[in-house]
């Protein structure tokens, strides 16, 4: 408790010697100065563990890629063969690789003739006469005849598959 006597405004008047200042005034500086610095140094290693938090991701999504192309290619490769040479299994080949490991990845497998003309999906079996010579799929295998690569096209909206 604070006697009687005790005048406030006395200790607050009283001048403050400009050393005491001066040294508060420098260590609030360095105080300061120490904050900001761990900010930055915080940031940046955040940043770095970022940086390398997201190459290995991306590097995780490209192996994955990767192995479901390759994949499917192989799908492909083997439904072309069950097509050319045993078409009366072949069917029962497509289901297969519809449950394969590839389950839920390959949406629709179709059969397209020379003209462009649709002549099996496994989506409709018996489909509605469907004119493909003009998607982008299509023509790339049909102008590049002897290239017989994997294409993967821009998406599109399927005229049997919506």
């Amino acid at each position: 408790m604070l006697s009687k006597n005790f005048n406030c405004s006395a200790l607050f008047a009283a001048p403050i010697p400009k050393i005491i200042i001066s040294v508060s005034v420098l260590l609030l500086s360095f105080v300061w100065t120490f904050v900001a610095y761990e900010i930055i140094r915080d940031k940046e290693e955040t940043e770095r563990q970022s940086t390398e938090q997201l190459s290995s991701l991306t590097h995780v999504f490209e192996e994955h890629i990767l192995r479901t192309v390759s994949g499917i290619d192989s799908s492909v490769l083997y439904l072309r063969e069950a097509y050319e040479n045993r078409r009366d299994t072949f069917i029962e080949q497509v289901k297969k690789v519809e449950n394969s490991i590839f389950r839920g990845v390959v949406v629709q497998i179709a059969i397209i003739a020379e003209s462009g003309r649709l002549l099996y999906s496994n989506i409709n079996s018996t489909p509605a006469p469907v004119d493909l010579s003009d998607r982008e799929h299509f023509r790339i295998h049909k102008e590049n005849p002897n290239k017989d690569d994997i294409f993967i096209s821009k998406p599109v909206m399927g005229r049997v598959s919506g």
